[in-house]
Formats: C-alpha cells, structure tokens, sequence
C-alpha cells in the first residue's frame, strides 16, 4: 500500500471517530437538557399544589438577629404602624410578640385597623394569654382595601397588669417612611409585623411559573442563537466572568435565605468572614475540577443542599447545624424519620435562583482551563487564605470586638447574627475539649461522694459509679445539731 493510500485511510478513521464524538457528544447533551425540563416541569408541577401553603408559612418567619424589643404593651401604650395597601383584600397581620406569661396573662390585646381619615375599618382584639411567646401571633382582619392608599396598624391594651404584659418587637433596619408612632411619638423603626394578601401569593407563584417556563425555553434554544455576533459575543464573555465570580456571594444568600436571615442584618466583619470562607471553598473546588461550569453548578447545588438541609434541622430541633452533628450522622437521621416537615416559599426562590445561574451560565461560553503552574498558584493562595483564617478565628478577642462569636447557650441567634458558616466555623472549636488542670477519674469519684443519695441509689457521672450511704440532707442537719447540744452540755458540766 502506497504513503499516500495509507493517509487517506487514517485521515477516513479519524474523522469516523470524530464523527462517533460528536454524536455521543450530541446524545449526552439532548439527555442533560431533557433531564433538565424533567427538573423543571416537576418544580413547576410543584408550584403550583403547594406554593400558597408554604408562602402563608413564610410570613411567620423572623431573623433573631433582625429584631429588638420596642416597648411592653400595657393599658397606656399605643403603637401604630403606616402602612401602603398591595391588594384590595388583607386577611390577616401577623404581629411578634415576646410573652414570658403566656397562658397567664390578664387583660387583652386591641388591633384596629384605620383608614387616612381615621376611620376604623377593621378591628380584632386578643386575649393577652394568648399571645405566643417569641413567636408571631396572626390577627384576623378581613379587611377591604384600596391599592396604594395609606393606612394605620393600631395596637393598644386593655385590662393588662403592670409589667406582665406582652412585649412588641421592631425591626432592627427600616427604610423609608412610616415608621412606628409611640403614644404620639414617631421613632427609627417599624414593627415586625407582616401583611398577608391573598392575590400576593396568586402574584408570587404566577411570576415563579413564568419564570420557570422561560427557563425551560432557554434550556431548548442553543447558544448560537443567543449570542450572534462580536456585540453580543463580547457581552457574553464578561457575563461568563462576572457570573463565576459572583456564584460564592449567590451561595451565601441562599443558604440565609432559607431561613428569612438578611444579610444586611449580619453584622459587618461577620460578612466579610462568611465570604472569604465561601470564595476559599469556591476556589478550592475551582482548583480541583478545573472546569468552571462544573464549580459554578456544585457551588449553587452544595448550597442549595446545606441551606435547606440547616432549615430542616432548624425546624425540627430547634438549633442549627453544628459541627458535633457530624459525628452522629446516622442518629440524626434515624431520629429525623420520625418527624414532620413543612417546606416555605425560600426554597422555591432559592430554587429558581439556582436554575437561573445554572442554566444561563452554561449557555456562555467557558473560559479556559487552567494549566499546571496556574492551579498549582491557585492550590497555594487558597491554602494561605484558609491557614489566616483559621487562624483569625482562633482570635476570640478580636473578633468580640466586632460583635463576632459563637453564641453557646443560643445558637440560633449565633447564626442569625454572625451567619451560618462562619457560625459553623467558630463552633469548630469545640470539638475537642481541654482537659482541666488536675482532672482524674479518683477526683471525680472524690467529688461525687460529698453528693447525697438515698439508698439503692449511685451518684454516675460519664459512666464512673459511686457507691452511697442512706444520708439525707435533714438527718445530716439531725446529727450536726445533736453533736452540738452534746458537746455543749459536757462542757457545762
């Protein structure tokens, strides 16, 4: 066979094979986007049974770290808040309250509902008992509206005990006007209070369905079509690099999302430690994959999964994630079967937010792959910046300075203040405890002996036993007594 036959004959293999590539290429690409459309037509599915349900649940939700105490409700106080109307119909105002005598309390709770006139078109009254403690309490209204006009929340008491009465919470940041008004005094904040319209959530869920039905055209149209010409092609690319280096700050809103923690009430150095520890990750991950799509999709995803699954944990124990929930996975999972769970309206705006990046990002064309020398760079500056930040989280001093620390006895308020992964990192600490100066197993069963235990019992401390005598606290006080008159009637004689 000539030279120029057997060129003919690999330059024909190659292009089989290439041929072979593309298809296969092609395959894999139709499978992921229809994969895609299943996502989506599922979420969409979704939406629409339970999105009204789960909007109504988020109204209750308040950030511990976005609220402070206004004033205690008693028989002279009046608190009224301006408000615009949405929608004609306003069914119910969900106020929170703090109320340690819940269940206790005397007297009641008025809500009136006023117009720009002053005249009263709704009004509702509650007794002070039932207020929930730290909680929102609804206040059923009813009430008919008119879109855009301005109108006056009152709440007042009546029959109410001095000093045992419900406390009114405010909002820790408020823009713009109508402000609460304290006894005919205007102050700095509005209340926490939410507004429950029922053609809102109508609203809401019809702008997500639209917004997923757009994402699953954009999945079906090819990027040919999108970006066609210099202008359009030059866009794309600095949209490619803003996009990938906003995904970690994306990630970070989402997992406070979740549960309703803005970020504007995260104290400021605890916002700036939650995005170096993000952007650490997110390059950590960059660094290992060495492909951007792949990084920007898991970045969003991991944090999707870490966001919803901190709310769960949140729902049904009461704390957040912690790092010692690590170690007892399994239990935890084994004891989450055995509950209940309600989802509310940030999952499914976290959701469209992450298909939104996702899907447009992977429709610009990727920068490049980075060589050996640049990911071996990329390796040693990430491993700096976690080393110093390690190390400034050690530095508790410091870091009260700025508001930031792990809150022990109120996790939940920790997180909502400092944020969820700096939190996480803070609390790391204790993992492994100090052992005290002078500690051992003779000392402590020394210690439990000066206990009391009546009999059949023992004193058990982290398994160590102690063996007790039938003593209590009278007979001890018996004996001392009569030791006493003993010894004072020998020395009379």
């Amino acid at each position: 066979m000539s030279k120029e036959r057997k060129n003919t004959v690999r330059d024909m293999n190659q292009n089989k094979l290439r041929e072979k590539t593309v298809a296969a290429k092609t395959v894999f690409l139709r499978g992921i986007r229809g994969f895609v459309i299943i996502l989506l037509a599922g979420f969409l599915v979704l939406t629409g049974l339970t999105f009204s349900d789960y909007r109504k649940e988020s109204l209750t939700e308040a950030s511990l770290s976005g609220i402070r105490e206004l004033v205690m409700i008693d028989n002279e106080v009046e608190a009224v808040q301006g408000f615009r109307a949405k929608f004609t119909n306003l069914d119910t105002v969900y106020v929170y309250f703090a109320n340690e005598q819940e269940g206790k309390n005397q007297g009641t709770i008025l809500f009136k509902l006023l117009d720009q006139a002053g005249r009263e078109v709704a009004a509702n009254q509650i007794e002070a008992s039932k207020i929930v403690n730290k909680d929102f309490t609804a206040v059923k209204l009813n009430a008919s509206l008119t879109p855009g006009k301005t109108y006056r929340f009152v709440i007042s008491g009546e029959g109410l005990t001095a000093g045992k009465s419900p406390i009114l919470y405010r909002q820790k940041q408020s823009f713009g006007s109508n402000h609460v008004v304290l006894s005919g005094v205007t102050g700095s904040a509005k209340m926490e209070i939410s507004y429950y319209y029922p053609a809102e959530t109508w609203v809401q869920m019809a702008l997500i369905m639209g917004a997923i039905l757009a994402l699953m055209m954009l999945v079906l149209v090819k990027r040919e079509r999108i970006f066609v010409g210099p202008k359009t092609e030059f866009i794309g690319k600095y949209a490619e690099k803003l996009i990938f280096f906003l995904v970690p700050f994306l990630s970070f809103f989402m997992v406070e999302h979740f549960t309703y923690n803005s970020i504007g009430d995260i104290y400021f150095a605890g916002t700036v430690m939650n995005l170096v520890i993000y952007y650490c990750l997110y390059f950590l991950g960059y660094m290992i994959t060495n492909s951007r799509r792949a990084t920007v999709i898991g970045c969003l995803l991991i944090s999707y999964i870490l966001g919803a699954a901190n709310y769960f944990v949140l729902s049904f124990r009461g704390t957040p994630i912690l790092p010692t929930d690590i170690a007892s996975f399994t239990t935890a999972m084994n004891v989450a079967e055995n509950y209940t769970y309600s989802l509310n309206s940030a999952f499914f705006t976290n959701a469209l937010l992450a298909f939104f990046v996702a899907i447009f990002y992977c429709k610009l064309r990727p920068g490049r792959t980075m060589t050996i020398k640049r990911r071996a760079a990329l390796f040693g500056t990430v491993m700096a910046a976690c080393v110093c930040v390690g190390a400034f989280i050690g530095q508790e001093k410091i870091l009260e300075e700025y508001h930031v620390k792990a809150d022990i006895w109120n996790q939940k308020r920790g997180y909502s203040r400092d944020g969820a992964l700096a939190s996480f990192f803070l609390n790391a600490k204790y993992l492994y405890a100090e052992k005290p100066d002078g500690y051992s197993v003779d000392k402590v069963k020394e210690i439990a002996e000066t206990y009391i235990w009546n009999e059949g019992e023992s004193a058990s401390l982290n398994g160590i036993s102690s063996s007790t005598k039938k003593k209590t606290s009278e007979k001890k006080e018996t004996e001392k007594s009569s030791k006493k008159k003993t010894q004072h009637h020998n020395d009379y004689e």
